[in-house]
């Protein structure tokens, strides 16, 4: 995926299970601000701890097994995780 400029990634409601390894996301770490990975099938997200610009990451509605490590991400001001931890 070639998305070096885009600054917000909507990936809610996508049906997106397992692991969330943000491979594919790599070319964006520079300017994404905003991940919204809300209501999939999610148990895990340790990739976004390399995305060091995000500001808004939203989680709610998957089946985390662990809370995400998003204290590596300073920039975060809004982290919603809601009814995720299984």
């Amino acid at each position: 995926m070639h998305c070096h400029k885009i600054q917000t990634l909507r990936l809610d409601r996508n049906r997106l299970s397992g692991v969330f390894s943000g491979v594919e996301l790599a070319s964006c770490a520079a300017h994404l601000l905003e991940l919204d990975l809300s209501y999939n099938k999610l148990i895990g997200v340790e990739a976004v701890a390399a995305l060091h610009n995000l500001v808004e990451f939203h989680l709610a509605g998957n089946k985390l097994q662990l809370v995400p490590e998003v204290a590596r991400c300073v920039k975060v001001n809004r982290c919603k995780i809601q009814k995720s931890v299984s």
